[in-house]
C-alpha cells in the first residue's frame, strides 16, 4: 500500500511537468489563478440565473434571428465535464493551468447557483440540516479514496468528467423553483411545477390546493400591478439599495473572504503536517462531516439553536485554537508536539468551514427571491476572493512563523463582532419575495431629496428676483 501511495503521489506532482522543489510557489500561486476562475463565474452565472433561472429552459431572442437556451445549471455541469475530460489530456503545465482554470469558471457558477436553487426547494425547517449533512464534506471523505484508485491524476479527471455528467442527467429529473418562477410573474408554470411536485409526494389535500393557488392569485396580480410593460431585472445594485441591505452585504462579504482564507490557507498547506496527505483529507472530511451533522441535528431539534449562535462558536474554537498552535510554535514545540499541530489544525480547518455555511445560509434567508441569487453571487464572488489569497497565507511563516495564526485570530475577532451586531437571527425566517419600496432605497432618497432641494433654490431666487 505505501509502494502505491508514493506511486501515486509521484504521479500527481509537480515533476510529471518538469517543474521540481524550488517551483513549489510556482504550483501554489497557480492556485491562485484557478480560484480566480472560480470567482469571474460566480460573477457570471450568478448573474444570469436571476435573470434566466437556474434549471428551467428559457428562449432568448439573439439578434431577431437566432434562440439561445439558458439551462444555467446543466451548462455548468456540462463545461466542468468537458474541461476535466481535456484536462486529463493535457501535455504541459500551461495547459494544465488554463483547462484548471475553465474548470473553475464553471465551479464557480455552480457554486453560486446550486445552493440558492437548493434553498428554494427546501421546507425551512430542514434547510440547514439538508445544507451541512448533504454537502460537500463527504466528498473529503471519499475523494481522497478516489483518488487512490486512480492511481493517476488524469484519471482522477476523468473521474470528475464522468460524474459531473451524472448530475446532468440527475437534473433533468427536478424542477425550477416555484418561488423564483413566481417572483418572474411566470404563474401558470410555477402552477404546473408544484401540481407535480404534489403529485410525487402523493399530497391530495384540496384544501392545500385551494390555499395554493389563492397564494398563486394573488402573486400574479401582484405581479401584473408591478410589471405592466416588462420584467425588473435585478443586478448587483439592488442588494446595496438600502442602508440595511449594504450593511448586510458588507458583513457578509467580509466575513465569506476571513473564512475561505482560513479554511483554504489551511487547507492547501495540509501537505505541511505530519502524516500521509491521503489520511489528513480523509480525515479533514470526517471531522468535517461530523461537525455537520452535529450542526444540522442541533439546528432541527434546539429551536435556539441558530445561526448567530452557531457562527460564536465556531470563532471562539477557531480563536482558541489557533492561539494554542502559536504558543506550541513558539515555545519551539513543532517537533515534540506535531500530532497536537496536526489534528488541531484539522479540527480548525472543519470548524471553520461552517463560517461560510452560516454566511451563505443567512445570506439565503435574508434576501428577498427578487435578487436572492445575486446575494449568493456576490458572496460566493468575495468567498472565491478570499480562496484565490489563500494560497499566499503561509508565505507570512517565512517572515515569521506564527504571523498566519495571528492574522487567524484577528480576522476571526473582528468577524465575529461585526458579524454578532449587524446581522439578525434568520433561523426559520420565512423567505421574503420583494424588495423595500423605492422610497427607502439609498439613491432614490438622494435624487429625491437633490429634486426637492433644486426646486426650493428655484422658487427663492424667483422670490429674491
Amino acid at each position: 500500500m505505501r509502494t502505491k501511495v508514493s506511486e501515486t503521489i509521484e504521479s500527481l506532482n509537480q515533476f510529471q511537468f518538469n517543474m521540481l522543489c524550488e517551483d513549489g510557489k510556482a504550483v501554489k500561486n497557480s492556485i491562485t489563478y484557478q480560484m480566480v476562475g472560480v470567482l469571474i463565474g460566480a460573477f457570471v452565472f450568478g448573474q444570469i440565473s436571476d435573470m434566466f433561472g437556474r434549471k428551467r429552459v428559457r428562449k432568448i431572442r439573439v439578434h431577431q434571428k437566432f434562440t439561445s437556451f439558458f439551462q444555467v445549471l446543466i451548462i455548468v455541469l456540462l463545461g466542468i465535464s468537458i474541461f476535466s475530460l481535456l484536462t486529463a489530456n493535457v501535455g504541459n503545465f500551461v495547459q494544465f493551468l488554463m483547462t484548471r482554470i475553465a474548470v473553475g469558471f464553471f465551479t464557480g457558477g455552480l457554486s453560486a447557483v446550486q445552493g440558492v436553487f437548493l434553498i428554494e426547494n427546501i421546507p425551512k425547517r430542514h434547510r440547514m440540516w439538508v445544507n451541512t449533512i448533504v454537502t460537500w464534506s463527504p466528498n473529503y471523505i471519499f475523494f481522497p479514496l478516489i483518488a487512490y484508485l486512480c492511481y493517476t491524476w488524469r484519471k482522477l479527471s476523468l473521474f470528475t468528467s464522468g460524474i459531473s455528467l451524472l448530475a446532468c442527467i440527475l437534473l433533468a429529473f427536478t424542477f425550477e423553483s416555484p418561488r423564483w418562477m413566481i417572483q418572474k410573474g411566470r404563474i401558470s408554470e410555477a402552477r404546473n411545477a408544484i401540481a407535480k411536485i404534489r403529485k410525487i409526494n402523493g399530497d391530495t389535500n384540496e384544501v392545500d390546493a385551494a390555499h395554493i393557488e389563492e397564494i398563486l392569485a394573488d402573486e400574479e396580480k401582484m405581479y401584473a400591478n408591478k410589471h405592466k410593460s416588462s420584467g425588473k431585472k435585478y443586478t448587483f445594485y439592488h442588494i446595496v439599495c438600502t442602508k440595511t441591505y449594504l450593511i448586510w452585504t458588507l458583513t457578509l462579504c467580509y466575513g465569506v473572504i476571513s473564512a475561505s482564507l482560513i479554511n483554504y490557507g489551511l487547507l492547501f498547506n495540509i501537505e505541511t503536517l505530519s502524516g500521509s496527505l491521503f489520511w489528513n483529507s480523509s480525515l479533514y472530511g470526517i471531522v468535517r462531516w461530523s461537525t455537520n451533522c452535529f450542526v444540522g441535528s442541533s439546528d432541527y431539534f434546539i429551536p435556539k439553536f441558530g445561526r448567530k449562535t452557531l457562527h460564536l462558536v465556531a470563532v471562539v474554537f477557531i480563536v482558541v485554537a489557533v492561539i494554542t498552535i502559536s504558543i506550541l510554535y513558539t515555545i519551539g514545540g513543532q517537533n515534540d508536539y506535531n500530532l497536537y499541530i496536526r489534528y488541531i489544525t484539522i479540527a480548525v480547518t472543519a470548524i471553520a468551514s461552517q463560517l461560510s455555511l452560516t454566511k451563505m445560509m443567512t445570506c439565503s434567508e435574508l434576501f428577498p427571491t427578487a435578487i436572492r441569487n445575486v446575494a449568493i453571487s456576490a458572496v460566493s464572488i468575495c468567498s472565491r476572493a478570499g480562496v484565490a489569497l489563500s494560497p499566499q497565507l503561509f508565505y507570512l511563516a517565512d517572515i515569521k512563523l506564527i504571523l498566519p495564526y495571528i492574522v487567524v485570530a484577528t480576522l476571526c475577532m473582528i468577524d465575529l463582532v461585526v458579524f454578532q451586531l449587524n446581522v439578525p437571527e434568520t433561523k426559520n425566517k420565512t423567505l421574503e419575495n420583494h424588495l423595500p419600496p423605492k422610497s427607502e432605497r439609498l439613491f432614490y432618497r438622494r435624487k429625491k431629496n437633490k429634486s426637492a432641494d433644486h426646486i426650493a433654490l428655484t422658487s427663492t431666487s424667483n422670490y429674491t428676483s
